[in-house]
């Protein structure tokens, strides 16, 4: 479930906004090529190197958890 209604999409870079409306779809193979090829990427206190090791992870996160993403407010 996503809530984005009230999210001010237009103060974001637009990449950044691409990225994030990716991730929320779940679309983690087009969110990681919004990534570095050479990416560090750390969760869970675990590092990963790379766009193919993130886009593992977060495939198994999706198959592990039911993630609900709320965006609130961009501060600059």
């Amino acid at each position: 479930m996503t809530s984005t209604d009230a999210f001010a999409w237009e103060l974001l870079p637009e990449v950044v906004g691409k990225y994030l409306r990716a991730h929320i779809e779940q679309d983690f193979g087009t969110a990681v090529m919004f990534l570095g090829e050479n990416a560090t990427v750390i969760d869970n206190g675990e590092v990963l190197e790379g766009r193919e090791a993130t886009l593992e992870l977060f495939n198994a996160s999706a198959e592990q958890y039911q993630v609900t993403t709320t965006l609130g407010t961009i501060s600059q």
